[in-house]
């Protein structure tokens, strides 16, 4: 059986995650200490922790869609189905496998909300101040995505034509 196929596969997946929170808790300390010059730097890296996740969660599909086959419980078994169909020790391994994913997963959730917050501060500081300024804050992009100063306006166009 593909047992320990699927949970080295969940604990490779537990291993990018844990990178991930750590990438989002440094662009979140970027954030909050005003230094946006690395922000771009952090964002690429969060980007390629998750381009890394998404390579382990396909090797992780074809796993499970294995082992779920050769126990009869269909190729799209969760975590917890494979752990109702597995025997000791192997059912323990993969409900312990599910609650560290969704902990993780939850740390996940709680700083990306966080970092949004912050971004949407800082937007609407910015356009404030922009506005204190006297200036116009970007209200549109361009088909050739450059900033215009204001949105297109809407075009009445003659239906017969």
């Amino acid at each position: 059986m593909g047992y320990e196929r699927v949970s080295n596969q969940l604990w490779q997946e537990r291993k990018i995650l844990e990178l991930l929170v750590f990438k989002l808790e440094e662009e979140h300390l970027i954030l909050v200490s005003g230094r946006h010059a690395w922000l771009k730097h952090a964002t690429t890296e969060v980007e390629h922790v998750v381009d890394a996740l998404r390579a382990a969660e396909a090797v992780r599909a074809e796993a499970v869609a294995e082992l779920g086959e050769e126990l009869g419980i269909g190729s799209t078994p969760s975590i917890l189905d494979i752990a109702e169909a597995a025997g000791d020790p192997w059912s323990e391994i993969f409900i312990q496998h599910q609650e560290e994913l969704l902990k993780i997963l939850n740390k996940i959730n709680s700083i990306a909300t966080a970092n949004r917050e912050i971004l949407a501060q800082n937007i609407v500081a910015t356009t404030d101040a922009l506005s204190l300024l006297g200036e116009s804050p970007v209200a549109a992009y361009d088909s050739n995505a450059q900033a215009v100063s204001e949105a297109p306006s809407a075009r009445l166009m003659n239906a017969s034509l």
